[in-house]
């Protein structure tokens, strides 16, 4: 399952710093969970959690990850979050991609909202919660 959770956090990273529309509001500004001194505005993504559905005789018929991405927006209101929110929506749902003989699918399962304080300062998430599905190409 390691494999299958790396490539999809590759996955991830790879149709967010992709696409041109998001990048005029990110620039470049992808980060996993837990990275150090950000800037903002950014799409961030964290794994929440993983499955694997397993055949006979330990065949994994696929991995299945439910991961939160969000727009992460520092001083600002909801609504800036909400449209970088937008585009993220656009790019991750429904899609299928086809790379490193694995399939990759994603549907949002559901929204996501959050509001932080440190120091003094307001960050807003806004996003949702991807179901990342990944299965082996059939041979």
């Amino acid at each position: 399952m390691t494999t299958e959770l790396l490539t999809a956090d590759q996955y991830i990273y790879e149709i967010l710093t992709g696409d041109t529309a998001l990048q005029e509001s990110i620039n470049q500004r992808v980060y996993s969970e837990g990275h150090k001194n950000p800037s903002y505005p950014c799409a961030q993504f964290k794994r929440m959690s993983g499955r694997d559905t397993n055949g006979v005789c330990g065949y994994r018929a696929s991995t299945n990850a439910l991961y939160i991405i969000s727009a992460v927006v520092k001083d600002a209101s909801f609504a800036e979050a909400d449209s970088v929110a937008e585009r993220i929506d656009a790019v991750m749902s429904s899609i299928r991609v086809v790379t490193n003989g694995r399939i990759f699918t994603c549907i949002r399962e559901e929204p996501y909202s959050r509001v932080e304080e440190y120091d003094g300062v307001t960050y807003h998430h806004q996003g949702g919660l991807y179901r990342i599905m990944i299965r082996p190409v059939e041979t």
